[in-house]
């Protein structure tokens, strides 16, 4: 018999987490995530998402989520609101709607 996680799991015990927006700057609102999850010793995998890809307090960086080597379990999105476009999308196998942010290629 297999157990199931309560819906929360990934959530509260990520495997990956996604910064959107992570900052070199451990001070900025898109380096505190990251210097956090640093100085703390997540175990998982931290991905920043950056528009340069360069590295970010010494880790790698990617200029997309579908540009990551895994589905992260949470992102952390440190953007700007009105860069950011909202929708909603349905969840294969259920009833439910997720919303979702991606960056704006330009501002409204």
């Amino acid at each position: 018999m297999r157990v199931r996680q309560p819906a929360l799991w990934s959530l509260l015990h990520p495997r990956a987490v996604a910064v959107v927006g992570a900052s070199d700057n451990p001070d900025k609102v898109g380096g505190r995530p990251l210097r956090h999850l640093l100085a703390h010793g997540f175990k998982g995998a931290l991905y920043p998402v950056t528009q340069r890809g360069m590295p970010v307090q010494g880790l790698p960086s990617y200029t997309s989520l579908s540009a990551l080597p895994e589905v992260p379990d949470v992102a952390i999105l440190c953007v700007p609101a009105d860069r950011a476009a909202w929708r909603s999308k349905p969840v294969p196998g259920s009833a439910f709607r997720m919303r979702c942010c991606s960056p704006r290629a330009s501002p409204r």
